[in-house]
Parts: structure tokens; C-alpha cells; sequence
């Protein structure tokens, strides 16, 4: 009776944390919502023109080219503002799942807070609100490549909520967690990738660019909260610098060295290409070292059962 009543009251526990932990990312959600207006006091002035014209300098405009494709058929912008706008559902459905697993080799509940709080901030280092906010002309018209005057614009409304893209990051992260799940659950995750992409440049709140940074920014975050793998190991203390060098490198460059783009313009893609493919690698090779810590931990915890047993 006494150890029943005990379990019941673990199980209580349980659920009662599990429900406030699951709370926190709405809660979260409509905190930075709150928060994000702030931004356009403290930040009247914005990076748009900087983000357009390094898109411009891959010799097309992602978000405009895309965005004319939506505004063709409505029918596709309703599901991609469906798709769009789906993303925390997703997150939530990613930790349910790892809920119920025995052991979690990644903190995602860590993962999924620390990298919108993380995000957040970067917001007010390099604020930007999206071409659907800053040009008037979008999608139809996209300026010119040498139109484009690289300074800073003031924008009295829109949120200050690009760089980087985390609604992307999101969705990435989900992908790269998303191990507990079946192989369907995996494509689904890999489709939600593209899917998202294509309804944050198609809606006009991103440029490519902030979805290029959240490849690094989602890798460093990732690393950081693998928590099976101590700091010195080889592959996560590598995904660390590898993401940390990426993310602080890219906000330096749109920043403070944007004339590198404008006067080698195939750096755009060659710089981009050389993130996303590095990111993915070094990603593969931590998930691969997660893997078999897991393992070992497993035989670990199986052979001290036996012993256990045997005694």
C-alpha cells in the first residue's frame, strides 16, 4: 500500500512537471511577443538595406522571387502561413516525445529555451524587420542590385525579429532531434525544413541570409546542450567552436564588413555554401558521437543490472 501510494504520488510529480515545462514554451512564445516592441523603441533604425543587399549580391532576391510565387497563388499562401505559423506546435510535439524516453542524451528542454532567449538578444545586435516590413514595393519590385543604398533605415513599427531566423532555427533543431521519432517522423522533419524556408522568404519576414546564420547558431546551441558528451570531447568541443566561429563571424561580416560582398559578390555563395555544408558535417559527426555514448551507457547500465541481480 505504502509503496503504491509513493509511485502514485512520483507519477503526480511527474505529470505536474511535465505540464509546467511544456507551459513554458507558449508562455515563452507570447513573452517575446510582449518584448519585441521594445526593440522597435530602443532600435528605430534597421539593417534591412545591409540583408537585401547581400541577397541582391547572389545576383537574385530569395524573398521577393518567392514572394511573387505566393502572391500568384493564394492557395499556397495559405498553406505556407499555415506551415509558418505551425512551428510551436512542433517544438512541443519534439519534447513530448522526448518525455517519455529513459534517457536523454540531448537537454531539450534546455535546447529549445536557450536557443529563442540566445536568439532574442542577437535580435538587438542586428536588428532588422523582414522585406515585407522595410520595402513597400515587395514582392513585385525588387530594387536593383545597384539601387540598393546600404544604410541604415528607420522603421517605426514591425518587429525587430530577422536575424537570425528562428522560426528556421525551430524547425532545424526539431529536425535534428527528432531521433526518438520513426523514420517517417524523420521526413516529415526533413520536408518541415524546406517547407518553413520557403514560407519565411516567400512571407517576407526573412532575407537568406538569416537562415544561412541559423545553420551555425542552431549547431553551437545544439553542441552545447548534447549532454551526454562532456565538454572535452574531441566532436563536441568541435561543433562548439565550429558554430561559436560561424555565428560571431557572419554578424561581424553583415555588420561591419559588408563591402567584402559588394566588391566579390561570389563570396555571398561560396561563404554560404562553405556554413551550411560545414555545419552539416560537423552536426553528423556529433550526432554520430551522441550515438555511441548512448550505447555505452546502455551496456554500462545493463551490466550493472546483472550485477545487481546476481548479488
Amino acid at each position: 500500500m505504502f509503496e503504491t501510494s509513493q509511485s502514485s504520488q512520483a507519477r503526480q510529480r511527474q505529470l505536474i512537471r511535465t505540464f509546467f515545462a511544456g507551459a513554458v514554451f507558449p508562455l515563452a512564445h507570447i513573452l517575446v511577443g510582449f518584448a519585441l516592441p521594445i526593440y522597435s523603441w530602443l532600435y528605430p533604425q534597421t539593417y534591412d538595406a545591409y540583408l537585401l543587399k547581400w541577397d541582391g549580391a547572389l545576383g537574385f532576391q530569395p524573398s521577393f522571387e518567392l514572394g511573387r510565387v505566393l502572391l500568384a497563388h493564394p492557395l499556397i499562401w495559405n498553406l505556407t502561413t499555415v506551415v509558418y505559423y505551425a512551428v510551436p506546435f512542433w517544438i512541443i510535439t519534439l519534447y513530448a516525445s522526448h518525455r517519455k524516453q529513459a534517457q536523454q542524451s540531448v537537454a531539450i528542454l534546455e535546447v529549445l529555451l536557450s536557443f529563442m532567449i540566445v536568439g532574442f538578444f542577437l535580435y538587438g545586435f542586428y536588428p532588422a524587420v523582414g522585406p515585407s516590413h522595410a520595402f513597400r514595393s515587395f514582392p513585385n519590385y525588387p530594387p536593383k542590385f545597384s539601387e540598393i543604398v546600404m544604410r541604415r533605415i528607420t522603421i517605426p513599427d514591425g518587429p525587430r525579429n530577422c536575424m537570425p531566423s528562428l522560426h528556421f532555427a525551430a524547425v532545424l533543431l526539431l529536425f535534428w532531434n527528432s531521433y526518438v521519432w520513426p523514420n517517417w517522423g524523420r521526413v516529415l522533419c526533413c520536408i518541415s525544413v524546406f517547407l518553413v524556408a520557403f514560407a519565411t522568404l516567400g512571407l517576407g519576414e526573412h532575407y537568406l541570409a538569416d537562415l544561412v546564420v541559423a545553420f551555425p547558431f542552431c549547431l553551437l546551441m545544439q553542441s552545447f546542450w548534447t549532454q551526454i558528451l562532456p565538454f572535452s570531447n574531441r566532436e563536441k568541443f568541435r561543433a562548439l567552436i565550429v558554430g561559436a566561429t560561424l555565428t560571431v563571424t557572419w554578424f561581424a561580416l553583415l555588420r561591419y564588413g559588408m563591402m567584402i560582398f559588394i566588391f566579390w559578390r561570389a563570396l555571398s555563395w561560396i561563404l554560404s555554401l562553405f556554413t551550411i555544408g560545414a555545419t552539416l558535417i560537423v552536426e553528423r559527426k556529433l550526432a554520430t558521437a551522441r550515438k555511441q555514448a548512448q550505447k555505452l551507457d546502455v551496456t554500462v547500465r545493463g551490466i550493472g543490472s546483472t550485477l545487481v541481480e546476481a548479488n
